[in-house]
């Protein structure tokens, strides 16, 4: 903006209890006014309706040079300038390439004074490297500083990785053979990815000239790794890090050692997991004496509580595990992963179960009644639940999809009589041998326990109908639903009960209603009262259109979809496309076969009757496009050639 030239504020921001900056906003010491300038302050103070802010030369600080443009954090960026302020009221800042974050640059204050200041980029700077980037210098209540000549093109800088060390958690820069120890690099301006993002595209780290790509973390100031395994001891292997694809210059004595006295060794394990929350105990060697750093797992499941851990042994509390033989796997985060001996390199998972409900649980003859179980190993295939009799007749209990290894439910099946007191078991099968467990719980199917429809009104309609079900043992938590979609419930009253929900859109037809009471299942009664949805056309558009066909028609009604058929006297549309609500369909007239050019509108659902409107459809001559010429007749065979068409009543 020039120097005198005012520039109004159109808009505010308030701000509650802002902070008020302590620096100067006074002119320049020595800087003289122009008599223009003085003369655009008087006329601005004689105005009482705008308000504006006028730029002056004498609050600028200028920078007339920056000594580098390529850098680690450890090294200083020096300006020459004036009028640079106290050492708080200068802020130096490297902005991003694409201008939405910066880092600051930290002011040396032994070296400061009003035309040098120097800096070094702050070390948690996290802009990506070997890009450049812009500096910013501001001086705080006078604005940005001028930048005298052509430095501003010059005050770009490139933020070059640094690394002050890389070495293992383990000492002596060693660690297992089987690889996973945690090797870190430290240092500063390394860019930083997402943890999120789960790619750590922009690093490349090697290790005995094998890639490592189990990276971990890529901060500014860190970036870790487990070690690819080896498999034989091996000292001072060669380690190099390629970021954002530049090879970075590493620290004398940046190698690994792979030696077998730094890889934890498992002996024994625990030889069956049969009962919930109880102990599995690893004996071996090199296992150390932290908790926290035993990574521990068996079949993908990590352990839940390593309990203790000394040198020789580890004691892990599981809740519960997959069912079958499942690996066991051990890192200890400081040494990597351990020699596993054959005879303890898994662990037998043997299932259990126990009811979430202790004891007698009723519902409806109906079924639906959900029932939950906890366990162990409880994903196995063959594992079914079964509603026992004192006539050892089993009925079946439906385990749902989604269950897990510790965790499953089952839906009760519906019965056509009362059953008391029937025994819940487990059954799986193993080598062809069924293997029952009983639960010691018990369930019963009961009358009394049993929701029913009495009546459903209105009979008719379609989405967005609000329709009142009465019946029993219906409460607020009730669910409704019609043709496999939830109805949305509105009002539930005690009062009968009834239920009143507003019914979802459905292609035409007559569905059942399903009526679930999460605490008894089921209704009964759902056959004898049903919803029949409509489907009818209320008008079309336009009435009229051209001989040849074509014509697009939007058809408005209820219950429309792509099932129904639309007819133009015998002859159907083609191209029909329907809204999702059902409430709309377009469609592509036919061609005018005939004579007669008023026809009847029709629509068909699938192969029920044809059903015709009053309103008709008139081929009409004046709405009828005509070609009279196309030119040229003759191009090339390679495309490309323009045509020019006329005619008539082209849109």
């Amino acid at each position: 903006i020039n120097e005198i030239e005012p520039a109004y504020l159109n808009s505010h921001l308030l701000l509650e209890n802002p902070t008020l900056s302590s620096c100067p906003s006074n002119e320049n010491t020595g800087c003289v006014e122009s008599s223009e300038f003085n003369s655009l302050v008087s006329d601005y103070n004689s105005m009482s309706d705008q308000f504006a802010i006028i730029h002056t030369k004498c609050l600028v600080a200028k920078v007339y040079t920056m000594n580098i443009n390529t850098g680690t954090t450890n090294d200083f960026i020096e300006f020459t300038g004036e009028n640079y302020p106290n050492l708080d009221c200068l802020n130096i800042f490297l902005v991003s390439f694409d201008q939405t974050s910066q880092c600051s640059c930290i002011i040396d204050a032994g070296s400061f004074t009003n035309t040098f200041a120097k800096c070094k980029i702050d070390t948690s700077c996290d802009l990506v490297p070997f890009v450049e980037h812009s500096i910013s210098v501001i001086v705080e209540n006078k604005g940005n500083a001028l930048m005298e000549g052509n430095i501003e093109k010059l005050m770009k800088f490139t933020l070059i990785p640094n690394i002050d060390s890389c070495l293992p958690a383990s000492p002596d820069n060693s660690g297992s053979i089987n690889g996973k120890t945690l090797f870190q690099f430290v240092g500063s301006g390394l860019g930083s990815t997402d943890p999120s993002v789960g790619n750590f595209e922009y690093i490349h780290i090697s290790i005995n000239n094998v890639h490592c790509e189990n990276v971990n973390l890529h901060s500014s100031v860190k970036i870790t790794c487990l070690t690819p395994s080896n498999f034989i001891e091996e000292a001072d292997t060669l380690v190099s890090l390629l970021l954002y694809g530049y090879p970075i210059d590493l620290p004398t004595g940046c190698q690994f050692s792979y030696l077998t006295a730094k890889t934890p060794v498992i002996s024994t394990i625990s030889s069956d997991f049969i009962a919930s929350n109880s102990n599995i105990v690893i004996t071996g060697l090199y296992f150390g004496t932290i908790s926290n750093d035993i990574i521990l797992s068996f079949g993908g499941v990590s352990c839940d509580t390593v309990s203790s851990v000394t040198e020789t042994e580890i004691t892990c509390q599981q809740t519960s595990l997959p069912y079958g033989v499942v690996n066991v796997e051990l890192s200890i985060t400081n040494f990597g992963q351990a020699t596993i001996d054959a005879t303890a390199s898994s662990i037998n998972v043997v299932p259990s179960i126990i009811p979430a409900v202790v004891g007698l649980t009723t519902g409806s003859l109906q079924g639906g009644k959900e029932m939950m179980f906890y366990g162990n190993g409880l994903d196995i295939e063959s594992g079914r639940i079964f509603l026992r009799d004192e006539n050892l007749n089993d009925i079946p209990c439906v385990i749902s999809e989604g269950g897990t290894h510790d965790m499953f439910f089952c839906i009760t099946t519906k019965v056509v009589q009362e059953y008391i007191d029937l025994n819940i078991f487990f059954i799986y099968t193993v080598n062809g041998i069924d293997v029952e467990t009983d639960t010691f719980a018990t369930f019963s199917y009961l009358n009394s326990a049993t929701p029913s429809l009495t009546g459903v009104s209105p009979a008719t309609g379609n989405g967005g109908t609000e329709v009142t079900i009465s019946g029993q043992l219906f409460d607020n938590l009730s669910i409704v639903s019609i043709n496999g979609q939830d109805c949305t419930l509105l009002i539930f009253s005690d009062v009968g009960p009834t239920l009143t929900c507003q019914v979802p859109t459905n292609l035409p037809g007559t569905y059942e209603f399903k009526v679930f009471n999460p605490i008894y299942g089921l209704a009964l009664g759902v056959e004898s009262f049903q919803f029949t949805y409509e489907m009818r056309v209320d008008s079309f558009l336009p009435t009229s259109g051209s001989i040849m066909g074509g014509t697009i028609l939007t058809i408005n009604g209820v219950g429309l979809s792509a099932n129904v058929k639309f007819f133009i006297g015998n002859e159907q549309c083609s191209d029909v496309f329907c809204l999702s609500d059902f409430t709309r369909c377009e469609c592509s007239t036919p061609k005018l076969l005939d004579a007669e050019n008023t026809k009847i509108f029709g629509y068909q659902y699938d192969s029920g009757n044809r059903i015709e409107l009053i309103t008709s459809f008139t081929y009409s001559d004046i709405m009828t496009p005509t070609v009279a010429s196309v030119s040229p007749i003759v191009g090339g065979t390679a495309g490309g050639t323009t045509l020019t068409i006329q005619g008539t009543k082209f849109e």
